[in-house]
């Protein structure tokens, strides 16, 4: 009987270990195509649990047939951010451009986040977000300016001179 137990044990080892090193390997694949460091990017994580990380969540959720990558980083995204999950959702932030995911979309995801999950929540992913647009190389192509002009007082009211120095400064920055 014991032989019958040892001989099973090692048959299922020799399994998991075969699945393991496959789901590995996929996860690997999976952030390679998410454009993310395959460490992380996080010099602070534990190396093992990031190793579990990248095995079952990337290995084996995120390499699911049913929905594109594109699809599921928007609705991981949606949930990241509506739990507030400031650690979680950088990343995702940080290389949704990857994906196609545009600066005008991510600012619909966390628009429309934002106003079921909570107005704070929204407010701390938009945060995230402007702190990851100024990252340099941040990835995230910015739409082309539109020429500001000053408004038009319904009362004809005339704008001093320093006030059209300063719009005039601020049009010629950009």
């Amino acid at each position: 009987m014991t032989l019958k137990a040892t001989v099973a044990t090692t048959r299922t080892k020799s399994k998991t270990n075969a699945k393991t090193k496959d789901a590995k390997s996929e996860g690997k694949r999976i952030l390679k195509e998410l454009g993310w460091p395959i460490d992380s990017g996080f010099a602070d994580m534990d190396q093992e649990f990031w190793d579990f990380t990248t095995e079952h969540l990337f290995g084996q959720i995120w390499a699911r047939p049913g929905l594109s990558l594109r699809e599921r980083a928007i609705v991981t995204l949606s949930v990241l951010l509506a739990v507030d999950a400031d650690r979680g959702s950088i990343n995702h932030i940080r290389y949704a451009h990857n994906l196609g995911i545009t600066e005008k979309e991510m600012r619909e995801i966390i628009i429309q986040v934002g106003y079921y999950a909570g107005w704070p929540k929204g407010a701390h992913a938009m945060a995230r977000f402007y702190k990851v647009l100024h990252e340099p190389g941040n990835g995230f192509v910015k739409p082309e300016a539109k020429a500001k002009t000053l408004p038009v007082s319904k009362s004809k009211a005339t704008v001093s001179p320093v006030k059209k120095a300063v719009v005039k400064k601020k049009l010629e920055k950009k």
